[in-house]
């Protein structure tokens, strides 16, 4: 099946072209309003973070500590439907900062929840 400008591999193809060209504001366009990421750990971070504003918080914060320069931007696995299909509606990914640490990010509402 040929792709869609809605495909979700290519929403999230476009979401991590815009984030690596460090052109953060467009990229957080692309986050829904209640979207939610889940910081694992013991850190001041850690914890569920709900909604654009509290979700874009953490990346700044997160990207204020690493100095600008330590972050990188990988996608380790997604879950996500084609066009038409309805059995799956969410994204999972994974950021990793530089010092090997990561957190889990859940967009929308994926089976089985954040």
């Amino acid at each position: 099946m040929p792709s869609t400008p809605d495909d979700p591999l290519d929403v999230i193809n476009r979401y991590l072209d815009v984030m690596r060209s460090g052109d953060r504001e467009t990229g957080y366009g692309f986050f829904a309003d209640d979207v939610t990421i889940r910081i694992p750990g013991r850190s001041a971070f850690a914890g569920t973070h709900r909604g654009r504003d509290a979700v874009v918080n953490y990346i700044e914060s997160a990207m204020a500590l690493s100095h600008e320069g330590g972050v990188e931007l990988e996608l380790i696995d997604m879950l996500a439907s084609r066009p038409g299909r309805d059995d799956l509606d969410g994204g999972i990914g994974r950021d990793h900062l530089e010092s090997g640490e990561g957190s889990d990010t859940c967009a929308g509402d994926p089976p089985g929840g954040c």
